[in-house]
């Protein structure tokens, strides 16, 4: 039995070391931790300083449903004034994306 346990810690002193071999490569941290307010400045409230509020609570990334495109383009450039991203939905992304989307390249 004594001489199980030697090939044993015999074996665990050679594979050991070489598992780092193995690992995987560590990620680099590009920015922080993405959080996401789940409807978190409601359409009736869009202004820069509500956006403002979201950001200084740690908050980076806001869904939102909005009733129009307008609305959209108003919460994207509170939004992006901000430092927040904005994942916005509403019926008319739905039916012709490229009307808020070309305008704002």
């Amino acid at each position: 039995m004594n001489r199980v346990y030697r090939y044993l810690l015999i074996l665990l002193v050679i594979v050991m070391p070489g598992s780092g071999i193995f690992a995987q490569e560590k990620l680099k941290a590009n920015g922080g931790i993405p959080v996401l307010a789940w409807v978190g400045v409601p359409e009736g409230e869009t202004t820069l300083e509500r956006f403002k509020e979201l950001r200084a609570s740690g908050i980076n990334i806001n869904y939102s449903n909005y009733s129009g495109v307008e609305a959209v383009e108003k919460a994207l450039d509170a939004a992006g004034q901000a430092g927040v991203k904005l994942i916005p939905f509403c019926p008319g992304l739905k039916s012709k994306p490229e009307r808020i989307f070309m305008k704002r390249m």
